[in-house]
């Protein structure tokens, strides 16, 4: 396990509209979360909204005095790379200094609907785009670059990160070209959900890649995105859960992971989609994704899902850390998500970071600990298409 002081984030409901979700940024800052995390779509698979994340992240980078922030994640596509370079040293201005952007490659869902060719997005360009990045937000001279995608003349930002501190590019990679790239350029991995036992398998080409450019693999941030579900009814066992959360299945699993870990996965041909090559807008696609998570076999959704009490929740946390992790960001995927923030809170935090529950994590604690150990809290609903 690293030396380094970990962090541990969640990420910010994305059901709701943006001023809550500010709001309830700022009350999981109170409860000791250090990073919140929001996803930047403009589409989700479902009819859930998907609000501008830049603007929901400006009321809280203004709202929030602690918790670094930042998209989970962002991609190259969308936007030039100098209006980004702007926004991003804009709520770093904003924060004082919290600000950790997370980037990948994209989705279908985020580009086909709008023009934007999701099977032509290409490696070469994401390794351009973080090139310009680190120019415009770094230099303080005028900065040329002239590569395929993008040429910059004599270019600078006349606004810069918060004390000209250099802002953390975390790339979302597993694909082999995005593993080399990440650990050549960018200063951390945010990967998708990963079963514990196949992460650091999947860091190391990452690793690899970062010492032949010269770069030292432990100075890397690595987080660990770790889905919880825990136990505070217990009229809800495993099974439930996984029925629950049947129709984020596309998003909990990811198909080269299970078989890279032996497991069988071949769904049939009229269930053959994923999460990244899903198209809201086209009725056969969106079909298609939701015959393939009614049909995801249960054992394989049990892997990606970590269930029980909190002493669990802390093992399960643990392992990632000995494995490398250095940040985790906590998926909580129950039907009480209040109950399993608060206490997360106030029962695994302190374990993991070593400072004691917050005023507010205890007092809420105290408070609803009964409630929440009886289920009072506990709610049976359709399960949402989004993360809770």
């Amino acid at each position: 396990m690293s030396s380094t002081p970990i962090k541990v984030g969640t990420a910010v409901p994305s059901m709701v509209g943006p001023l809550l979700q500010a709001r309830i940024g700022r009350f999981l800052e109170l409860l000791g979360y250090q990073q919140l995390w929001l996803p930047d779509h403009l589409l989700f698979p479902d009819r859930s909204p998907a609000c501008d994340a830049w603007s929901t992240m400006s009321v809280l980078a203004a709202s929030t005095k602690t918790a670094q922030f930042g998209p989970a994640v962002t991609d190259p596509h969308r936007t030039h790379p100098a209006v980004l370079a702007q926004r991003i040293a804009t709520l770093d201005q904003l924060s004082r200094g919290r600000f950790l952007l997370g980037l990948g490659s994209g989705e279908c869902m985020n580009l086909d609907p709008f023009g934007i060719s999701w099977k032509d997005r290409k490696v070469g360009r994401l390794k351009e785009y973080i090139a310009v990045l680190r120019g415009l937000l770094d230099s303080r001279e005028p900065f040329s670059f002239q590569g395929d995608f993008y040429q910059l003349n004599n270019a600078r930002l006349s606004v810069h990160p918060y004390k000209n501190r250099r802002i953390p590019i975390l790339m979302a990679a597993l694909g082999p070209m995005m593993q080399r790239l990440a650990g050549r350029q960018a200063d951390g991995w945010f990967p998708t959900l990963l079963p514990v036992e196949a992460y650091a398998e999947y860091f190391q080409p990452m690793a690899e890649a970062a010492e032949k450019a010269g770069r030292r693999p432990q100075d890397l941030m690595k987080v660990a995105t770790v889905a919880l579900a825990i136990d505070t009814d217990q009229s809800v066992n495993r099974s439930d859960i996984i029925e629950f959360l049947r129709p984020l299945s596309g998003l909990l699993v990811w198909p080269p992971v299970m078989k890279r870990l032996g497991l069988e996965f071949s769904p049939p041909p009229e269930a053959d989609s994923s999460y990244l090559e899903v198209n809201p807008c086209d009725p056969e696609s969106q079909e298609r994704y939701w015959a393939m998570e009614r049909w995801m076999p249960s054992e394989i959704m049990d892997k990606a899902l970590n269930f029980g009490d909190t002493g669990d929740a802390y093992q399960t946390c643990r392992s990632f850390l000995e494995q490398g992790a250095t940040e985790l960001q906590i998926v909580f995927c129950s039907t009480d998500p209040m109950g399993n923030y608060i206490l997360f809170a106030n029962e695994v935090l302190p374990r993991l970071t070593g400072r004691p529950p917050t005023v507010l994590a205890r007092l809420l604690g105290t408070l609803l600990k009964p409630a929440i150990r009886r289920g009072v809290l506990h709610r049976k609903f359709p399960a949402p298409r989004t993360p809770l």
